[in-house]
Order: C-alpha cells, then sequence, then structure tokens
C-alpha cells in the first residue's frame, strides 16, 4: 500500500491506479510509446462497465480505450469457450461463469459468503488481508486498526471463524458482489 494511514475499501480503492493505470503509463513513458490504443477486455454483459470506462479521460498517450469483447456482442460464455481451447488450465473453479478465485483471491469488493468460503477452504490466503488490516492503525481506536469494510467482520474474525465454526454467513442475506470496476 502506497499511504501507511489509508487501507482501501470500496469507497476508497488505489489497487486498479495503481495496479493498472499508472504501471501502463510508465511502461508506455519508459519505452517512449506516445501513440496506443488502451484494449480492455469487458465483455457485453458488462455495458456500465463499458460505458464508464468510455467517459473516463484517456491515459497519458493512449489515443483511445476500446472494448473489441463488449463491441462485438461476446458474453461469458465466449470467455469460457476460449480458456476450453488452451493447452493449459489455470485451475480456477468455475461457477455459472464465475470465478471465485480469480483476481484478486480475497477482495473486499466480493460478497461476503464468496470471501468466506474462500477463507473456509483456503485459510493460507486470508495472511495477507489480515496482515494489511494490522498495518494501518484506527484514528478513532487507540490499540485497534482499520478493516477494508466496516460492515462484515475483519479477515482475522472470518479466519477465526472459520476455524472454529459453521458458515458466518448462512443466515445473512444474499447480497450481490460489488463489481470491481477494474478498468475505472
Amino acid at each position: 500500500m502506497q499511504n501507511p494511514y489509508l487501507i482501501e475499501g470500496p469507497v476508497a480503492r488505489f489497487c486498479t491506479a495503481e495496479l493498472k493505470v499508472r504501471t501502463i503509463e510508465r511502461w508506455a513513458a519508459a519505452n517512449e510509446v506516445v501513440d496506443f490504443y488502451n484494449v480492455i477486455g469487458l465483455r457485453a454483459d458488462e455495458p456500465r462497465r463499458v460505458a464508464n470506462i468510455r467517459g473516463k479521460p484517456e491515459l497519458k498517450g493512449c489515443i483511445e480505450r476500446i472494448a473489441p469483447m463488449y463491441d462485438a456482442g461476446e458474453g461469458v460464455q465466449k470467455v469460457s469457450d476460449f480458456w476450453n481451447r488452451q493447452d493449459f488450465d489455470l485451475r480456477l473453479e468455475n461457477v455459472n461463469g464465475s470465478t471465485p478465485y480469480g483476481n484478486c483471491d480475497l477482495c473486499f469488493l466480493k460478497n461476503g459468503p464468496k470471501i468466506f468460503g474462500i477463507i473456509r477452504d483456503r485459510p493460507d490466503l486470508a495472511e495477507w488481508w489480515i496482515e494489511a488490516e494490522r498495518t494501518v492503525p484506527h484514528i478513532n481506536k487507540p490499540r485497534g486498526f482499520m478493516t477494508f469494510r466496516t460492515d462484515r467482520p475483519s479477515y482475522e474474525q472470518m479466519l477465526d471463524f472459520s476455524q472454529r465454526q459453521g458458515d458466518l454467513f448462512a443466515d445473512a442475506p444474499d447480497e450481490d458482489t460489488i463489481p470491481c470496476m477494474c478498468t475505472d
């Protein structure tokens, strides 16, 4: 994390800016690339995200952001078919076109039951997230720490519960995963 007194969350995110946008800009500058197209892999079933990226200012040196899969009307099935034809397997579980372990494994934008299920199956993945939450002191709690989400348990609490109990979210109402807008 770039700021030791800031932790990301659904409202304050800098992962996309740092890991994608600024990385592209740094690469283009280092390689003296001045005119390029930013090709983004958004599908036809993601019209809001496409409208969002097309409405944003371009990257430094970028001629235009384009979304060819969206423009061609291709959806999740086409992506699945593509990966099934490859001579290697990423071994990502696919549940009705969704890959729970895809992208950031325990991203705070995933819904609570999905994160809890991953932690229950792979407790080792919680270590990084727990450490990240422990590194940022909470301004209003002298001995407390910030968490990625204030509306659910910390990653440490989810890990602890997953190892002691059953399903933490068994009685929780259904909630959708918040779209990560990784291209925003």
